[in-house]
Order: structure tokens, then C-alpha cells, then sequence
């Protein structure tokens, strides 16, 4: 399969804020399919866990990769958070099969999306914050 393309792009700061992809002007900022089999034929697994994850997806890792490159002059993939709740697509996808009804496993084990588990949560450690001082004053 030959593919071209007419360039290339390195600017990945314009983003939607509801899906996290390229917009604007550049789209073109990303790896292709081709691109990826070759790079999974020459075994460099790194590179691809760099391209499709924190420069892809994961805006809190992405950020936390420039910040330890500003500081330190490199940056380690297994250094960088990796939480399932900051991956835009698998989020977006895992929303959308929860939406139609489909069962998904993709981020949470339960038909709850990642933001009603952590406002349960959220309630459920102010309850019983509330509950310890009502039993101290007591």
C-alpha cells in the first residue's frame, strides 16, 4: 500500500473540547494507519505508546510529558499518569455504547460513565465526613 501525504504537521494545540481531536486549521497532526503497521513492523512499541498516548490522547499526561522535557531535558513514558478517565476517545467512545444501550467494559465495569462514579464518590466521602462530626459533637 503506498500512501502520501502532502506534509506534515507538528501543531497539535488547537483541540475540540468535547473530543479532544485536532481542529482548526492543521488537521493532519497525527499518525496514519500505514504509518502505524510500519512502526509495529519495526517493533518500535515506544514510539507507538508515545504517538497514541500522551501526544494523542491524554491531555494530563501530555502535559506532564512537556513539563518533565522543560525540567529535566527527557521524559520517560512509565513516569507520565496513565488513568483511563483522562483518555478523550475511549471515553467518548465508552459514552457513546453506553448512550445506545450496549454494555461496555472499556473504562468502567459497571453502565456508570467515570464522572457518575467519581460524583458517587464524591457524596459518599462528604456523607461520611458529615457523619464523623455529627459523631464528635455528640
Amino acid at each position: 500500500m503506498l500512501m502520501k501525504k502532502n506534509s506534515y504537521s507538528l501543531d497539535i494545540d488547537q483541540r475540540s473540547q468535547k473530543t479532544n481531536q485536532l481542529s482548526g486549521d492543521d488537521k493532519v497532526a497525527r499518525i496514519t494507519e500505514a504509518e502505524n503497521y510500519a512502526l509495529s513492523v519495526y517493533e518500535a512499541d515506544e514510539s507507538l505508546k508515545e504517538f497514541l498516548g500522551p501526544r494523542a490522547d491524554d491531555s494530563v499526561a501530555k502535559t506532564a510529558m512537556y513539563k518533565q522535557i522543560m525540567t529535566e531535558g527527557y521524559c520517560k513514558l512509565e513516569d507520565l499518569p496513565n488513568d483511563v478517565a483522562n483518555k478523550y476517545t475511549l471515553n467518548t467512545v465508552d459514552t457513546y455504547l453506553i448512550g445506545a444501550g450496549i454494555m461496555s467494559d472499556l473504562v468502567t465495569s459497571t453502565l456508570e460513565l467515570v464522572r457518575t462514579q467519581d460524583e458517587k464518590r464524591r457524596i459518599k466521602s462528604s456523607t461520611e465526613r458529615a457523619a464523623e462530626k455529627a459523631i464528635e459533637s455528640d
